[in-house]
């Protein structure tokens, strides 16, 4: 019985009778036609035995195989990257965070097999702290290249503890039931998600909300500062004060060297290079009076 059938199948051509007489190595026939007559994918045999005096006994529990009689997919393409593979072949903090992650596609191949047993797309993703196999894509219905998301805690994983940048390769296979076909061909991109600061828990997202508000005082032509984060007609033409109180979460100001950036308004106005901060250390960079004037 092929593929749970209730009807026996014909043995040989021409042949009106499924029953078949075991020779010494108890092998039976299993035509191709037969085979033909169902589509690729996990297929499954059962048989029943007879006595010398036709007295069948109870169906065999069922063997399954698969059957691909499909020509295999091949001709395999690299991978992409969104915002590295073709690009700038870096995934930054950034590109994390426009992504919440990353975007890996795969190219069309040939003789790509959709449906329920059809084709299924895995990627791997290695670096020298480890791999990590995303969840099967189905080919389903998707169009090429497909897209593979890869999530921020993914990438984080597999960047750990790094500071600057570590390489990355992007690998795939193709399974089809129970039959994987790698492609040889891979995609390679630097990954960079080192930050200064204490641990942000809303990465991917650039906004530290574990870092202080920067504090913004005026200065008058005596040199009294005015209230936070108002400045007055007296500190007109006159360079603004910004304290930042450094954070005292881990990984502390002391953990190592850092600079500073001051941005107004979207643009770089100061910066200050730290040395050896210490955590609750109030530091002060300035606005220029400029850029206040420009903004007002």
């Amino acid at each position: 019985y092929y593929n749970n059938s209730d009807t026996p199948y014909l043995p040989t051509a021409g042949s009106t009778d499924p029953k078949w007489v075991l020779p010494a190595d108890l092998s039976f026939p299993l035509p191709l036609s037969v085979v033909q007559g169902s589509p690729d994918g996990l297929r499954s045999l059962r048989y029943e035995l007879y006595d010398a005096a036709g007295n069948p006994a109870r169906l065999s529990s069922q063997f399954v195989f698969d059957v691909g009689l499909f020509p295999a997919p091949s001709n395999f393409r690299a991978p992409t990257i969104d915002l590295a593979v073709p690009g700038d072949l870096l995934i930054d903090l950034m590109d994390a965070a426009q992504l919440n992650g990353a975007i890996v596609r795969i190219p069309a191949y040939e003789n790509f097999l959709r449906g329920d047993e059809g084709d299924i797309i895995s990627v791997t993703l290695t670096t020298s702290l480890g791999t990590a196999t995303l969840p099967d894509v189905p080919l389903g219905s998707n169009t090429f290249p497909v897209q593979v998301p890869v999530g921020f805690p993914t990438l984080a994983l597999l960047y750990g503890a790094t500071e600057g940048l570590l390489s990355m390769t992007v690998s795939y296979a193709v399974k089809r039931r129970s039959v994987s076909y790698p492609s040889t061909l891979t995609a390679t991109t630097d990954v960079d998600l080192f930050q200064v600061g204490p641990t942000n828990p809303d990465e991917p997202d650039l906004v530290n909300r574990n870092l202080n508000p920067v504090v913004v005082r005026g200065e008058d032509a005596t040199g009294v500062e005015g209230p936070p984060n108002e400045l007055l007609p007296e500190h007109a033409n006159r360079p603004a004060n910004a304290y930042i109180t450094l954070w005292d979460q881990p990984p502390t100001p002391d953990a190592q060297p850092f600079t500073a950036n001051l941005i107004y308004e979207g643009q770089q106005v100061d910066s200050l290079f730290v040395p050896s901060g210490i955590a609750n250390q109030v530091v002060k960079l300035q606005i220029p009076a400029s850029a206040v004037s420009d903004h007002n």
